[in-house]
């Protein structure tokens, strides 16, 4: 009888072993970009006045340098991951063209 209790102990003890989640922390890479960032963008702006108001990119393309990349993910405990994506496009220096996805 002792051992009947002891086996449908462990087997509870093993199904609700199976529906705890392991904690998985929150987790934010890039540069967060807000609106009001976004409002002081001016075409004809410098790249050392863009990296001033932003920060360092996070991704240059080697082939264009010309294009700078601002990129922000957050991955929450639990939800959907969110991504912020901001292209830059220079000429002569000069800020050109601002995309935003």
């Amino acid at each position: 009888m002792i051992r009947f209790f002891l086996i449908i102990f462990l087997s509870l003890m093993l199904i609700s072993c199976a529906h705890v989640r392991v904690y998985q922390p929150e987790v934010q890479q890039g540069n967060i970009i807000t609106q009001s960032q976004m409002n002081k963008l001016k075409k004809g702006m410098t790249q050392t006045q863009v990296e001033n108001l932003l920060g360092d990119p996070v991704l240059q393309n080697i082939f264009e340098p010309d294009q700078k990349f601002y990129i922000y993910t957050l991955s929450p405990t639990y939800g959907k991951k969110v991504t912020q994506k901001v292209v830059l496009f220079f000429k002569n220096n000069r800020l050109a063209k601002v995309e935003r996805f």
